[in-house]
């Protein structure tokens, strides 16, 4: 494929901005409606927090209930093995673009496209189908079958403090590649930062089972944050109901470094939009220090703004209330995904 001067600059143009700031600043990896300014107590009709609950979550039964037979065919084996074969199938298309395609700007566009803003709606339409599609998961699965090991199983236990931690610093790892790192429209630049991706995620699965890709893979955690805006969910006893987004987003569960991972997702945003804004140009134009050093700067001073924002609210709000402003941050995190 032979591009003009005008089609090369046109993709490269876009090429700068794939994850959050494909076609503008408008192109959030959260909906504007998701990201609101509101305080969190009016952001969310939440039930009332209970001393010593880490979560205000909602009974997860409430919601119109679909029949059993839409349940079985959901759950239903054949139903879930064609999904992550398609999840297999695309992820293994779009390694077959990096390893053996041109290295053109459309490759890693692609790849941003599709692992990024990808799976707002698919994530959006079929709540945490996700976790079936994670090619990661299917590769895993596949392994445990062939040396019949259990998947939930590893050599070792994950501890619970664990939390979602990796995932946090999963998430600024691929938003620092995409806004900062040098050369990040390239192919090889991507194929290695995948490369060590897959190479945790694989091997850190054997060393802690599957409940490593919930805790660690920063892609099943945005796709899964974003389910929670979806109307799908459970009840309790397993059967799929129908129910409000809002009623749904109040069924998250605050865990170590939710908060953190949130505010990288915010942040990054936030910084994404700045990052194109003529203070900021001029700004790298006449730097004083390398650009990657005033980028990773400027994308952690987003971060911080957030996080810092968002945690003296709680804590204001701890005073006004008397209530500990430790727990508040993961009370109210259901406000960051609204």
């Amino acid at each position: 494929m032979i591009l003009s001067p005008s089609e090369a600059f046109n993709l490269r143009s876009m090429a700068l901005t794939p994850m959050h700031g494909i076609g503008g600043r408008q192109d959030l990896p959260l909906p504007f409606e998701v990201v609101s300014p509101a305080p969190p107590p009016l952001s969310l009709p939440l039930p009332r927090a209970q001393p010593g609950l880490a979560s205000t979550a909602r009974p997860a039964g409430s919601g119109l209930l679909f029949g059993e037979m839409v349940t079985r065919i959901v759950d239903s084996a054949g139903l879930r093995s064609t999904v992550r074969a398609v999840g297999l199938s695309v992820a293994l298309f779009m390694g077959m673009a990096l390893l053996f395609g041109k290295d053109l700007l459309i490759n890693p566009i692609f790849i941003y496209v599709w692992v990024w803003v990808g799976l707002v709606p698919i994530s959006l339409l079929f709540g945490p189908v996700w976790r079936t599609l994670n090619p990661f998961r299917t590769v895993h699965l596949l392994g445990c079958g062939l040396i019949g090991t259990n998947p939930n199983h590893g050599v070792a236990k994950l501890p619970a403090q664990v939390g979602g931690w990796p995932a946090a610093i999963g998430l600024f790892a691929f938003v620092w590649l995409e806004l900062v790192a040098l050369k990040r429209v390239t192919i090889p630049i991507l194929l290695l930062w995948l490369t060590l991706y897959a190479v945790i995620m694989l091997f850190s699965s054997v060393q802690f089972g599957r409940r490593w890709f919930g805790a660690a893979d920063p892609f099943e955690a945005y796709a899964l944050t974003m389910a929670k805006m979806s109307p799908w969910g459970r009840g309790d006893g397993g059967q799929i109901l129908l129910r409000s987004p809002l009623a749904n987003v109040a069924t998250l569960r605050a865990k170590p470094g939710m908060v953190v991972f949130l505010t990288v997702l915010i942040g990054s945003t936030g910084y994404d939009g700045f990052s194109n804004s003529g203070l900021w140009v001029r700004l790298i134009q006449n730097r004083v220090f390398p650009s990657v050093v005033l980028s990773t700067l400027g994308l952690l001073g987003f971060i911080a703004i957030v996080f810092g924002s968002y945690t003296a609210a709680c804590l204001i709000a701890g005073r006004l209330t008397k209530t500990p402003g430790s727990a508040l941050p993961g009370l109210f995190v259901h406000s960051l995904v609204r």
